[in-house]
């Protein structure tokens, strides 16, 4: 199941698999590209509880301007601070690897 904002984007997503069903949600969206073929990426997700509410399991992600990805790192803190800038160093992703 997805549910998208009234913009078009992501919002929530679950995923079911053979041990159950995950749901997440998709936050802090960040236009990029030029005009006028601009998007919208999604700049963290976290794993929701059975509430709907965001966990402490986040995911960050960060991209040039014209969207391409430049890192992404996984977070599990309490206070929800992103350690983005400090665990993964910063990298260039060839446009095969995405």
């Amino acid at each position: 199941m997805k549910t998208n904002s009234t913009s078009g984007s992501r919002t929530e997503a679950t995923y079911t698999t053979p041990n159950g069903s995950t749901s997440w949600g998709y936050y802090d969206y960040i236009a990029v590209g030029a005009f006028p073929k601009t998007s919208q990426v999604f700049q963290r997700v976290a794993k929701l509880d059975t509430s709907g509410n965001p966990t402490s399991e986040v995911y960050d992600y960060q991209y040039e301007t014209s969207g391409r990805p430049l890192k992404s790192g996984y977070d599990y803190r309490a206070d929800g601070q992103s350690r983005l800038s400090r665990i993964m160093p910063q990298t260039s992703i060839k446009k095969s690897e995405i």
